[in-house]
């Protein structure tokens, strides 16, 4: 099951949002110390 097949059996916007919000900020995480 992908990430967005489990959003969509969830339908719960707040979780989404929050998810969405937790990748976006891992990713810029990791994009930050693959820089420093």
């Amino acid at each position: 099951m992908t990430i967005l097949e489990a959003l969509s059996v969830v339908s719960n916007r707040p979780l989404v949002l929050a998810g969405l919000v937790a990748v976006d900020y891992v990713t810029l995480a990791t994009l930050s110390e693959g820089r420093s």
